[in-house]
């Protein structure tokens, strides 16, 4: 709904169940935005994987989400999610 609102450019989490995404796709998709899974398609209900996103960032987002999975995965406990706020997304990522 942050996004549908524009309050947030983009969203992303794994894990979830078709009833936690449902409604809110609902909303991101009539507001304009775009809905789908980690490599932008739009089985996301089916993969327990979602991100939405306004239509300016969704292609970087598509770009960007599993190496920042991959990291998360990778990150200690004391290093914490720092990194992240130092990793901008850019209009000319391939």
């Amino acid at each position: 709904a942050y996004v549908a609102a524009g309050y947030t450019d983009a969203f992303f989490e794994k894990g979830l169940q078709p009833w936690d995404v449902a409604a809110g796709s609902l909303l991101v998709t009539e507001a304009g935005g775009l809905v789908g899974n980690f490599t932008g398609e739009s089985e996301f209900l089916e993969q327990n994987e979602c991100m939405a996103g306004n239509p300016r960032v969704y292609g970087q987002l598509v770009w960007a989400t599993p190496r920042v999975i991959l990291r998360v995965t990778k990150v200690s406990p004391r290093r914490g999610l720092s990194w992240l706020k130092r990793m901008p997304l850019q209009a000319n990522m391939p």
